[in-house]
């Protein structure tokens, strides 16, 4: 047995139950796992939406006012809060050389809150923002939110913000791209990478968009990537260094010294969302009224998954655009047919995300 492993993951579970927000969220978080499980059983639409905007209520106000430094990465952003300055000061729109939404709208927020207090009401408009696309897009919410949570919310609105708020973005985009407002939406993915730089691939969307059209083509394309990953049969580190922006220097670098050498080809839990993807395409268990949402969601899989497989050497790269494209298979959750086993199956699929997130790597502090 490897006490180190177990011993780590001891450590991560009291680390949980210690933490009095930890423990909260853990609590709030079953419970809404039970009120989905009762709506399921005792089917009520109007119940179902009323428990979904009572729990996003609480997360929205929860991302506004949380206290600073509960997130792993919060010392961070308040740092870059201090090299902002208020645009009432300084009457400067564009104060970085990248991402230049975010720190626009904390330049401009700064003018009436603190520097924190801007980054958290930011990332509290994304996740309203993505919220708000699950309840207009969505049949099963409540099933939607329990895998939003540990997947989206514990990841991008407690650690990655500024990538958050481009998801919020991204979202919105795939929102006005099924009500066939192409023109806003096609505008919102070619101008998401102003938001974050790890956006910048929300474009390439459209040409994904045929290949979610076609399933065996799809799945092909599915299997060809995680081969690749598996065999290392990629791009290369230095074909990477021709393409890559200086963002990703550090990583780079990084990867050229053999940091990446000990980490897994592929994650498990990314693996194990490929194959609760792959399985609902291949059982065509969607509402089809929502067919057309699929085929986006389907693409941004396939975007996903071919940027984890041309990125692979760079693991930090890999595993962030992975987790930033797969986001909206949130949607595909909401809209499954009426069946126990892909309900329980999605629950058990977040629990494992979960306990990834808060257990083992304890997103949450305090």
């Amino acid at each position: 047995m490897n006490f180190s492993f177990a011993h780590s993951h001891t450590q991560g579970f009291l680390s949980l139950v210690n933490s009095p927000f930890s423990l909260a969220f853990c609590i709030c978080y079953l419970s809404l796992i039970g009120g989905a499980t009762y709506v399921y059983c005792y089917p009520n639409p109007k119940r179902e939406r009323e428990i979904f905007w009572i729990a996003s209520l609480m997360l929205i106000l929860f991302s506004a006012f949380r206290p600073v430094g509960l997130g792993i990465d919060d010392a961070g952003y308040v740092l870059y809060t201090k090299n902002i300055c208020s645009f009432l000061e300084c009457f400067k729109l564009i104060q970085s050389p990248r991402d230049y939404v975010w720190f626009s709208l904390v330049g401009l927020l700064k003018s009436f809150f603190s520097g924190e207090q801007a980054i958290l009401l930011i990332s509290a408009a994304g996740v309203f923002i993505q919220l708000y696309c699950i309840d207009r897009l969505c049949r099963q919410k409540l099933l939607a939110l329990i895998l939003f949570t540990p997947l989206i919310y514990l990841l991008f609105h407690l650690t990655i913000l500024r990538a958050g708020f481009a998801l919020g973005w991204y979202f919105l985009a795939i929102f006005f791209l099924v009500r066939s407002k192409f023109f806003l939406g096609g505008t919102l993915l070619a101008s998401n990478f102003l938001t974050h730089s790890q956006a910048i691939f929300s474009i390439a969307l459209a040409p994904f968009l045929w290949l979610s059209k076609k399933r065996w083509l799809a799945i092909a394309l599915i299997a060809l990537c995680l081969l690749g990953m598996y065999l290392q049969i990629t791009p290369t580190i230095d074909q990477l260094s021709l393409l890559t922006s200086t963002s990703v220097q550090p990583y780079l670098e990084k990867a050229m010294d053999g940091g990446y050498e000990g980490e897994n080809k592929f994650p498990v839990i990314d693996l194990l969302l490929m194959i609760y993807l792959v399985a609902i395409i291949i059982k065509e268990d969607i509402d089809k009224f929502s067919s057309k949402l699929n085929q986006y969601i389907v693409a941004s899989a396939l975007l996903a998954i071919f940027l984890a497989w041309f990125f692979a050497p760079i693991h930090a790269v890999q595993t962030r655009l992975f987790d930033f494209y797969i986001a909206p298979i949130v949607f595909l959750a909401g809209n499954l047919r009426q069946n126990k086993y892909l309900f329980f199956g999605t629950i058990f699929l977040s629990i494992l995300i979960y306990i990834r997130m808060e257990v083992i790597h304890n997103f949450i502090l305090g």
